[in-house]
């Protein structure tokens, strides 16, 4: 038996794994794996990468660390033993407790307070007073998708506990709403009300379902952004944004499509809720669907719980239907079939849910306390009809849920009994964890992350300042190497030269962006010409021509989707790409203002250090700033750049044209003027799209280049401004006791306040 300890800290993406006592070899694959990443992300990995390493089949594990990474680390074990064709391993497992979330989320404001009252300037504002700031309003999307009659907007108002949301079948979602929570609990959403140009239409302080149900039929309105009380969950440490989306079948606003593609795409971190109900497989399913396994096939278990699929509707069942097993395995099938494999399932009953609700919270009418009254009896008497057992949720969520089964029956609250068996507080569970395990602890990260380096920056500059104090040789050795990095900050030339290695670099990306939009564009026209070679010049009937008009129109959805998903993944790499190329360049200029001056008996000066934080860091993050806002009209919040989209898939499949040859005043149709009727817009569109993919590619790599310049020029000032300050203390022959003493006094709290934040983030 092989004795395993894994530690893992989720707040600074470090994990120690020992074997026997023993650290992992330096070749270890697990080792490799694990450093400087998530746990999800190798976890699914780890029973076959024990037994090859280590060469046992018995394992004893123990993990330290919070309890959702561990839930992660039982359910990996037990969907193991599950696959009859893996080598049979036993596991016997462990948990060590890490400190919970809270501790740290309270420990990090009384520390921002303490820096405050500190003497330095540098940590009172800039990078850790935005990422502070930040940190205490942070906000998390959870993107909510379903195709027509779903009851996504009825799932929504069951989880609000009220009737906001437009839910009728033939009021379907028109407008992107955005939900906010705000903890306000006197039941008052404030909605603000934005046009298809991004401007401020109107606020509404009381905004209420009749309300939405006028914004929902209004077409100037693209955007309603309100804010109100999600009772499910607190905005005391982040805020929860439900995003309630159209769905695809819904075209009056194309942009409302690439809107939902940047939340179901590889890149994007917000928690998806893909509600589907019994009767799957139409068209907008399968596009969807295609777009999430994509979506899930990246970055190992983490992007697989980024994705709920709720099997609504489940209270229609019929005892005749079978067992709700049965069902949920139909639905795992079809998805398999999609690319998605083990996905995690959530039945639930919105509409008996949201009644329930609205009776506890004494907003029930009489229709809906009656249909209240008639769920909790069907709910709480009939097995077929109850979810909760069937949710895909960890031991530990799925025992919390249990022991509240238990207490409501122990109550005999009837009402609360029902509710749990809607399956709806079950998926409210899994949000919760969601944003536990993956958004709190990114959250903290980053403030972290942003902490430490302006920190190490600030201990740097007053470590340089007590080695001046203290040797007067170095004083006077260390004068001239400021004046050189002086002159070299200010050196017009070598700003030139810095300006034209940026374009150089970019050139290189454009030029290879370039070929490989056109590798895309050959592959893509390759495969439309293949559909247009496959048709004889047959003579068609008009039910044959409607039907054959249907099955192209699907294939070209198909590739419709197919080129938009690698275009724009195409583009988001180069992206990234170019803006880590100018990154290098940026560093490398910074380096050169102390290159030439490493004398041993000179105190050493390295100007990344003195100004690391003010470096960028180009991430996903990153990008999407740099591609997706603008300022509003008023110029007071940045919203979404919808109008300058580098394609236009709303442009695609518009209907004009589309039955133009099928409706002519004759009887029959050939099948090969039917497919050049529809194909060649496509193929035109195609042609359009890649030219404004190109532009887009420009224009991108030049905002690139615009940023770094601005930040450059800022990066000089800061440093100038640290010469400036070394060079007075430089020059200054005598320092007095009480001087050495402050500069002692200053590192002895900066790294006292180090430790505290390297306390806070240990688990």
């Amino acid at each position: 038996m092989k004795k395993v300890f894994i530690k893992y800290n989720p707040y600074k993406l470090e994990t120690k794994i020992t074997v026997d006592g023993k650290e992992l070899k330096e070749n270890s694959q697990i080792r490799e794996y694990s450093l400087n990443t998530r746990i999800q992300e190798w976890i699914e990995e780890l029973p076959t990468l024990l037994y090859e390493e280590c060469n046992d089949t018995d394992f004893d594990i123990t993990f330290y660390g919070i309890q959702p990474d561990y839930d992660d680390l039982e359910a990996v074990i037990s969907q193991y033993r599950l696959e009859k064709d893996k080598p049979n391993l036993v596991f016997q497992l462990h948990h060590k407790q890490a400190k919970k979330i809270p501790d740290k989320e309270a420990s990090i404001e009384r520390l921002f307070q303490e820096i405050q009252k500190g003497s330095f300037a540098d940590l009172k504002k800039g990078p850790i007073k935005n990422a502070f700031e930040q940190f205490k309003k942070n906000e998390f999307n959870i993107c909510v998708v379903a195709t027509m009659s779903a009851g996504k907007s009825t799932l929504i108002n069951a989880m609000l506990g009220e009737k906001l949301m437009p839910s009728k079948a033939e009021a379907c979602t028109a407008k992107i709403t955005y939900l906010k929570d705000n903890d306000n609990k006197n039941g008052v959403w404030k909605a603000d009300v934005y046009g298809k140009n991004g401007e401020k239409i109107i606020t509404y302080d009381k905004a209420t379902l009749k309300t939405m149900q006028e914004l929902n039929s209004n077409e100037d309105v693209s955007v309603v952004k309100a804010e109100g009380n999600i009772p499910f969950v607190s905005a005391k440490d982040i805020s929860l944004v439900l995003i309630d989306t159209p769905g695809p079948n819904y075209t009056r606003d194309g942009r409302h499509k690439e809107i939902q593609n940047n939340f179901l795409v590889q890149s994007s971190k917000a928690l998806v809720l893909y509600v589907m109900t019994g009767t799957y497989g139409n068209n907008d399913d399968n596009s969807l669907l295609q777009t999430i396994a994509e979506s899930m096939s990246v970055r190992g278990k983490q992007s697989k719980d980024r994705f709920l699929f709720v099997v609504n509707q489940v209270d229609g069942r019929k005892k005749e239907d079978g067992e709700l097993k049965d069902t949920l395995d139909s639905v795992r099938d079809y998805l398999a079939e999609k690319g998605i494999v083990n996905p995690h399932l959530f039945p639930t009953g919105a509409l008996p849910a949201l009644n329930i609700r609205l009776v506890q919270n004494n907003l029930a009418d009489e229709e809906a306390m009656d249909e209240a009254e008639f769920a909790v009896k069907k709910l709480n008497e009939r097995t077929y009809l109850q979810c909760d057992p069937f949710s895909t949720l960890p031991a530990s969520v799925a025992e919390t849920i249990s022991q509240q089964l238990d207490m409501a029956k122990g109550n005999d609250d009837a009402y609360e009994e029902a509710l749990i068996h809607t399956g709806i507080p079950s998926l409210e569970a899994a949000i919760r964890q969601y944003v536990e395990k993956y958004a709190k602890t990114a959250m903290i990260k980053n403030i972290y992350d942003t902490f430490t380096r302006q920190v190490e920056e600030t201990k740097a500059f007053e470590k340089i300042k007590k080695e001046l104090s203290e040797s007067e040789e170095k004083r006077k050795k260390i004068q001239s190497d400021i004046q050189e990095i002086k002159r070299k900050v200010n050196d017009i030339k070598k700003a030139r030269q810095f300006e034209k290695d940026m374009d150089e670099a970019i050139d290189r990306i454009n030029k290879q962006s370039k070929e490989l939009i056109d590798e895309i564009q050959y592959k893509y026209q390759q495969q439309l010409s293949k559909q247009l070679l496959q048709m004889r010049g047959r003579s068609l009937t008009l039910p044959e021509a409607i039907e054959l008009g249907q099955q192209l129109k699907v294939k070209s959805e198909k590739l419709d989707h197919q080129f938009q998903d690698d275009l724009s993944k195409l583009l988001q790499k180069q992206l990234i790409e170019a803006a880590s190329k100018v990154l290098e360049r940026y560093k490398e200029k910074i380096a050169s203002f102390a290159a030439d001056m490493s004398n041993p008996n000179t105190i050493v000066i390295d100007p990344i250090q003195l100004v690391g934080s003010t470096i960028p860091k180009v991430d996903e993050d990153f990008i999407q700033k740099l591609k997706k806002t603008r300022r509003v009209a008023d110029g007071q919040e940045w919203i979404p750049n919808t109008d300058k989209a580098w394609y236009k898939p709303w442009t695609w499949f518009q209907e004009e044209g589309y039955y133009r040859t099928l409706f002519k005043d004759v009887q029959f149709v050939s099948d090969r003027e039917l497919a050049q009727d529809l194909l060649k817009p496509i193929q035109r569109n195609l042609r359009e799209n890649i030219a404004n993919a190109h532009s887009h590619a420009l224009v991108q790599s030049g905002k690139v280049k615009e940023y770094f310049m601005k930040e450059f020029e800022k990066m000089k000032k800061v440093l100038k401004s640290k010469m400036d300050e070394l060079d007075e203390a430089a020059n200054k022959e005598n320092h007095t006791k009480e001087e050495i003493d402050k500069i002692k006094k200053n590192l002895d709290w900066l790294k006292r306040i180090q430790n505290k934040f390297n306390e806070i983030v240990e688990i």
